[in-house]
């Protein structure tokens, strides 16, 4: 059986190609280190490392791709080359981006990893870039304010715009020019999916026929809470204290308070910027104490104090749903990108088909598996 990618992973390897991804995760981690902060207060759950698209090889099993001169040319597509410094100033900005990401006994293989991968992705960067060029498609200034519209929802609260580019480890010039470029070849790419990606309800039976155990949905709630935590050395009486401060905010929530207020006003968990909001979670997901509460409350009710290790929670439940099978338009979602990404695939493979494309030894891109 086949095993199913689901609608975000699918846009996400389809939107690799526009750098506005790469923007939202260069500027967006420290929302996304607040994240993962809340994540480890609330689950048990591993954060994850970010890794290249093109997976490295174990160390010992792959060549030292960084043995070289600055000056010698790693790959050439239709005329337009890159040398080895320009590899290696990108792979510095990436691991700079993500150096909290990395394991440390990974890095260097990381390294090694991202040199075929930024090889890789300059071959098709020009590929797209060249096709674009030849039909003459160019980005308006619409296409930018809608594009930095989408920025600017994915970065931490009270960050602008320019205060990302600044801080990004590309700096504002080239940022601005990347974002041009990422536009340039999504317009391209929309324009050859036009009338070529459609999903009927017959491609939704056949894929949950084929898929029907992937597409079980576990049961979740969507809760929002505030914490008032607790610090490391807290003694007794300062824990009575905050379990005093937490059911004066209870009381006053069953009073009617306004839930987000008190959250940015008194909790201490960083879920407060969202007015407490954590989302959707499921069973096993947050520590034992909060799961049983969250699960027991009813829809819109303010919940008891709940001690965890973490502190006091004060709970509010706004969403439920029951175990399951994805619904057919999530289902429809995910027909859609793979359909995306085949569109996109083939237009790369015709392109490569008719370009002059050279490698340097050891650079070469892995032999298409066989069918």
């Amino acid at each position: 059986m086949k095993k199913v990618k689901t609608s975000r992973t699918s846009i996400a390897k389809f939107t690799q190609l526009s750098i506005i991804a790469l923007f939202i995760a260069i500027v967006g981690c420290k929302k996304d280190s607040a994240t993962a902060a809340n994540k480890s207060t609330e689950t048990a759950a591993p954060t994850a490392v970010t890794t290249p698209a093109v997976a490295a090889p174990p160390i010992a099993a792959m060549p030292d791709l960084s043995v070289g001169k600055p000056g010698d040319v790693l790959a050439e597509v239709n005329g337009s080359k890159l040398t080895r410094a320009e590899v290696e100033e990108e792979i510095n900005t990436q691991m700079e981006a993500l150096k909290d990401r990395i394991p440390p006994d990974r890095k260097e293989e990381f390294r090694q990893g991202m040199y075929k991968y930024t090889v890789e992705q300059f071959v098709v960067r020009e590929l797209l870039l060249g096709e674009a060029k030849k039909q003459k498609i160019e980005v308006t200034q619409a296409d930018k304010e809608k594009a930095y519209e989408q920025i600017k929802e994915n970065l931490p609260p009270g960050k602008t715009i320019e205060e990302a580019m600044e801080e990004s480890p590309l700096g504002k010039e080239r940022m601005e020019k990347e974002i041009n470029t990422g536009l340039t070849i999504t317009k391209l790419i929309e324009q050859e999916m036009a009338n070529k990606v459609s999903v009927t309800d017959a491609d939704v039976a056949k894929f949950k026929e084929e898929n029907l155990e992937n597409l079980k949905t576990p049961e979740s709630v969507t809760a929002s809470h505030i914490l008032i935590g607790f610090e490391d050395g807290d003694s007794d009486e300062v824990k009575a204290e905050k379990k005093a401060k937490a059911e004066k905010i209870q009381a006053e929530l069953v009073a009617g308070g306004d839930f987000a207020k008190l959250a940015m006003e008194n909790s201490s968990c960083p879920s407060k910027e969202k007015g407490g909001d954590l989302g959707k979670f499921g069973r096993g997901q947050m520590v034992p104490a909060f799961e049983t509460a969250a699960f027991a409350q009813k829809i819109g009710e303010i919940g008891p104090v709940v001690e965890t290790k973490f502190g006091y929670h004060i709970i509010k439940v706004t969403a439920r749903e029951k175990d399951g099978i994805m619904p057919d338009n999530q289902i429809k979602k995910i027909i859609e990108s793979q359909k995306q990404r085949k569109v996109a695939s083939d237009l790369i493979d015709s392109l490569r088909a008719k370009a002059k494309i050279t490698y340097a030894a050891g650079f070469e891109p892995p032999p298409a598996p066989a069918m």
